[in-house]
């Protein structure tokens, strides 16, 4: 591993986040969203400054990308409640996928749209408090018949982080 100078994000970064074209991260540092650029030579890694994404979305938890150009993040919306939004890099376009997630968000994971297809449908799943839920589902939890392969051997106390395998 190559560690990369992230001076430029003010505060500790709590959460982050790789694009999949694995040319940029977004980082959540003092319940901000930021974006740095990563820039590879032949044996380093560097990122250009970050650049803070502009949300009304205040102390956000965690962060992931949805598409290209977008980002989800968790965090308080202007109702006070702890919900799921969709903001674009530029800040331009923000939509709430999901309000009241029932408490803070620890950890965040989009599956990210197709760049080429019609259809606009990210899927989105979440932890909270030692649970890992599904933002598109109707169930409380994610159950262990939800895993794939789980065949019942899946602990649900142990599902806290959920992740997408890419085709």
């Amino acid at each position: 591993m190559t560690p990369v100078d992230l001076s430029s994000v003010v505060g500790e970064i709590t959460d982050v986040s790789a694009a999949a074209d694995g040319r940029r991260i977004a980082v959540v540092a003092k319940g901000r969203v930021y974006t740095l650029t990563l820039i590879r030579d032949e044996d380093k890694v560097a990122v250009e400054t970050a650049r803070l994404v502009p949300t009304t979305v205040r102390d956000v938890s965690a962060v992931d990308w949805s598409e290209e150009t977008k980002l989800v993040v968790a965090g308080t919306g202007l109702d006070d409640k702890p919900a799921v939004w969709e903001v674009s890099i530029d800040g331009a376009v923000e939509k709430s996928q999901f309000s009241d997630t029932g408490g803070k968000l620890q950890h965040l994971v989009a599956y990210p749209d197709d760049p080429v297809s019609a259809s606009v449908s990210s899927t989105v799943m979440y932890s909270r408090d030692g649970a890992a839920f599904d933002l598109a589902g109707d169930k409380p939890g994610i159950e262990a018949s939800d895993v794939m392969g789980a065949e019942g051997e899946v602990d649900l106390s142990r599902v806290t982080a959920p992740f997408f395998l890419l085709d």
